[in-house]
């Protein structure tokens, strides 16, 4: 699950929000990242530590609108290591060592180019919730992740009431299961973006 809301700065997203609306949103955050990562460990899965820095990351192959402008790369202990883009490669890897479902909260580094950094949906710095299943199936992700939203959903409006009054946000439980669309069919009724 990514957050890619605009190219700007994050720490930009909340200036000029007031402290009691930024002490809001960061309730709001904490209660969804609670329920979630709390969920996901009764379910059985193990929370993993991200990787941060190493020596090799996803070349976000075969996404062939993700062209990287620039990549982090630094010098520890004469090495050269770079900044996460996604932890497929290091989630492929530990699948294969043992632990049947894990998560992670991983650290997302993607400095693209200009032109997609205008576009809106592109953060050059994200932090995704990811989940593996060994020899699990699509449609078991999916409901897993709905259940994640829904009940997160659920507890926010349980939870945090006065939270939403504050920031003007009325939001709704979601009808399970969600509907699925494939991306070429969505991109032939709406167009390209």
């Amino acid at each position: 699950m990514k957050a890619t809301l605009s190219s700007i700065d994050p720490s930009a997203l909340i200036e000029g929000i007031g402290s009691n609306e930024r002490k809001a949103i960061f309730e709001i955050e904490t209660e969804i990242l609670r329920v979630m990562t709390s969920k996901l460990v009764d379910r059985g899965f193990n929370w993993i530590l991200p990787v941060m820095l190493a020596k090799s990351t996803d070349p976000l192959w075969p996404d062939s609108a993700a062209s990287i402008e620039k990549r982090i790369e630094l010098e520890i202990y004469g090495e050269n290591v770079k900044t996460m883009q996604s932890m497929i490669v290091h989630k492929r890897v530990l699948v294969s060592l043992g632990p049947g479902k894990f998560f992670i909260l991983s650290p997302n580094i993607r400095i693209e180019n200009r032109a997609r950094a205008k576009t809106g949906w592109h953060l050059y710095e994200f932090t995704q919730l990811e989940i593996e299943i060994a020899h699990g199936k699509m449609d078991e992700v999916f409901k897993i992740f709905e259940d994640l939203i829904e009940t997160s959903i659920i507890a926010v409006k349980e939870k945090l009431q006065e939270e939403l009054r504050m920031l003007g946000r009325d939001v709704s439980i979601p009808e399970t299961p969600f509907k699925v669309h494939k991306a070429r069919e969505l991109e032939e009724e709406y167009g390209e973006h």
